[in-house]
């Protein structure tokens, strides 16, 4: 049986309450201001025994090692109390190989309560390849501080991958300006002037359309492009376009939030594009809706603010790409497709690209949106809706802004299957 959660916008940061009575409680001893236009989300099986979700919610832990592709990189984070000095030793097999300084900034850690939140290390290490064995960190007392255990490769994972074919080998080319026939189905790559847009159509029986922004992409698993999502096509009788982030062309990147290059934003380029293709298929703004999950989910809210009248659909979104989880995929983002390493440089000089509050606040205008969330993916509730809502609340949002709350222990930020959504398409 469903429940009603209410947010309330206080001192320390959004409040998510599990009773009108709570809300009123908490109101009337504060004084915080309620929504006026999304106070209520709809949630589902809320556990009873959570009260609340603050922006800033301290960790215990002390630090982890988050990755470590066994070839070259290894990135996480230790706690300034365990680091004198913020400098560690990293060891492969019991033969050091390299020290580095935990000194990279990471809005999660500062979030959470780690100091300053500079504690995070990205370090590149030529000799990781050539050796074999667990590696361990430790700081320049000696000190233990976390272990990657080197996973026996299959012969799977030694094979040499074959390399790609040309991805415009099995594409129809369409030079600017050209849009495909009304019931051509296939693989399409737009000449869009600075850059190409790979996309999949599959016409439907209905002037609707669904588009379906890309999110990460595993490129050791898939190469570029990959329509992700393809077989959801067959539940639908509407029009289906499946999308490709030009932005992964730029560089060693697997996760773009069609940022484009310090010329080019490709997203409104893209909005532009998908705009004039459903016009010529008969299709209004009001009936194109926007799909995606995680970084998916980002471009989708964008893309819709880009389309005037157009629907976003976004599971557990991503709404700020500086807060990305992974912060060596970040940073391989910033330098790939910007030039540029800093986080304070990409909010002083891109945040309307990373930050969907931003981009909103830029266009003056927040589209209609419905997001799906799980309660359990605790870092994105945390850290990307929750302050989302909370940084767009001054901008009169539209009063088609649902949000529900699922709870699924078993699946974190992992999207659900199709069934689970589905009625939330074309409520």
């Amino acid at each position: 049986m469903g429940v009603r959660g209410y947010l309330i916008d206080g001192e320390d940061g959004l409040v998510l309450m599990t009773s009108a009575a709570d809300a009123a409680a908490i109101g009337a001893r504060f004084g915080t201001l309620t929504f006026t236009r999304m106070a209520s989300v709809r949630a589902r099986e809320l556990p009873d025994e959570t009260r609340r979700l603050s922006r800033k919610v301290a960790t215990t832990s002390r630090g982890r090692i988050d990755g470590c592709d066994g070839k070259t990189k290894i990135w996480g984070w230790f706690h300034p109390d365990r680091v004198p000095g913020r400098e560690i030793q990293i060891f492969r097999g019991g033969e050091r190989i390299g020290a580095v300084s935990t000194d990279v900034f990471r809005p999660d850690l500062f979030e959470a309560g780690v100091g300053d939140g500079v504690a995070g290390f990205i370090c590149s290490l030529p000799d990781l390849a050539a050796r074999r064995g667990d590696v361990t960190i430790r700081n320049l007392d000696g000190d233990l501080l976390g272990t990657w255990t080197d996973p026996a490769p299959s012969p799977a994972q030694e094979a040499t991958p074959a390399a790609p074919a040309d991805r415009r080998s099995v594409a129809t080319v369409l030079g600017a300006g050209e849009l495909p026939g009304a019931e051509a189905a296939g693989h399409y790559s737009a000449d869009l002037g600075r850059f190409a847009l790979d996309y999949f159509l599959v016409p439907g029986k209905t002037k609707r359309m669904i588009v379906f922004s890309p999110g990460f992409l595993d490129a050791g698993r898939f190469p570029y492009p990959y329509f992700q999502r393809m077989k959801w096509a067959q539940q639908f009788e509407d029009t289906c376009v499946f999308l490709t982030d030009p932005t992964l062309l730029l560089g060693n990147t697997q996760i773009g939030w069609f940022i484009g290059d310090r010329t080019t934003h490709y997203l409104p380029v893209v909005a532009r594009y998908l705009e004039t293709l459903a016009a010529s298929r008969g299709t209004a703004p009001a009936e194109i809706l926007f799909f995606g999950s995680s970084a998916g989910g980002f471009s989708s809210i964008a893309l819709a603010a880009h389309v005037r009248g157009a629907r976003a659909l976004a599971v557990n979104p991503q709404t700020n790409g500086l807060k990305l989880h992974s912060p060596s995929q970040l940073t391989n983002t910033l330098r790939s497709c910007l030039a540029i390493s800093s986080l304070v440089d990409a909010y002083d000089e891109y945040k309307d690209r990373f930050v969907l509050s931003e981009m909103l606040r830029r266009l003056a205008y927040v589209p209609r949106m419905t997001i799906w969330q799980n309660f359990y993916d605790r870092y994105h509730v945390e850290h990307h809706l929750l302050p989302f809502l909370h940084e767009i609340k001054d901008l009169a949002p539209t009063e088609e802004l649902d949000v529900h709350i699922a709870a699924r222990p078993d699946e974190g930020h992992e999207p659900p299957n199709l069934a689970v959504i589905k009625h939330l398409f074309w409520p």
